[in-house]
């Protein structure tokens, strides 16, 4: 499940992202990336590793990503629920996947995924536009990140799902 060679070529990432282009989004997006915690009782042992301080909980944590056609077609984990996105996608080595992909492209023909802030470090990932300190964002930037945060839902909806079908892995 971390990753399918066979399905995720360059010939079909490029067709993902013509595909998200053509819904309104930006060129060279290809999937959506996102991290989830599964929540769990309070362990009575290392409740501090599984213990997530934003969510307030105990958990383990996924990584996924989807692409336009609404399949998982990447998916990675479990990690304790303190580790952060940023951390699963450097230990899922996902980064290397995403060079392979683009090595020997010019910059406009790198494929990129679509992620949210946590990910804004990592190689081959965008996130949304950010206002700065006296510079506010205009109303195209606005409306940019708005449509793209439209669109990175379907990650969490690929979660929903997988849940809704196979219930017991939430258990």
């Amino acid at each position: 499940m971390e990753w399918d060679q066979r399905r995720l070529t360059r010939q079909q990432i490029v067709k993902y992202s013509e595909v998200i282009e053509a819904k309104g989004g930006v060129k060279g997006i290809w999937g959506f990336i996102d991290g989830m915690i599964c929540m769990i009782c309070r362990p009575t042992l290392h409740q501090r590793y599984y213990y997530s301080g934003y969510k307030k909980s105990h958990g383990f944590k996924f990584q996924a990503v989807i692409t336009p056609d609404g399949i998982i077609s990447c998916f990675a984990g479990s990690w304790f629920g303190k580790v952060g996105d940023w951390q699963m996608y450097i230990d899922s080595e996902l980064e290397n996947r995403l060079k392979e992909i683009n090595q020997g492209m010019g910059v406009d023909e790198r494929c990129y995924l679509y992620g949210n802030p946590a990910y804004a470090l990592s190689y081959g990932i965008v996130s949304g536009y950010k206002a700065t300190v006296g510079l506010p964002l205009n109303s195209v930037l606005k409306e940019m990140n708005a449509h793209m945060s439209s669109m990175h839902v379907s990650v969490e909806h690929g979660f929903g799902k997988t849940m809704n079908l196979w219930a017991f892995n939430g258990y």
